[in-house]
């Protein structure tokens, strides 16, 4: 019967047992969360915003659903309204809208960001 290095007396245990000892505490650990909140991403509100324009895109994207039904509405009520005159101010009011938006998106998506930042009581996004 072969001796096991435990079995053994101290002197003729090899080193790399005496230089790593058994732990007599538990170990302790940390567990650090991550906390996964959903960021909006610049890009994707640019595209949306110059690829659908009539469909205000790009503020259903940033959860401001009133102001995207309402820039909806502009352009879906302005292009038939048009040929009666009455749309044209409409189909205007929503080209400068969208000139404005331009803007305004960045900022946008910085304040929908912190506020999902706020509401989950996250301290950062994780996004990996």
């Amino acid at each position: 019967m072969t001796p096991t290095p435990t079995s053994l007396p101290p002197q003729t245990l090899d080193r790399r047992y005496q230089h790593h000892p058994v732990p007599t505490q538990p170990q302790q650990y940390v567990v650090h969360h991550v906390h996964h909140a959903p960021a909006k991403d610049t890009a994707v509100a640019y595209l949306l915003l110059l690829l659908l324009p009539p469909f205000g895109a790009h503020r259903f994207y940033l959860g401001r659903t009133g102001s995207a039904i309402t820039q909806l509405l502009l352009w879906l009520l302005g292009v038939p309204l048009s040929f009666f005159v009455i749309g044209v101010p409409m189909l205007f009011a929503a080209a400068i809208w969208w000139f404005v938006d331009l803007f305004l998106t960045a900022g946008m998506v910085r304040e929908e960001n912190q506020r999902a930042l706020t509401r989950t009581g996250g301290t950062g996004f994780y996004r990996g």
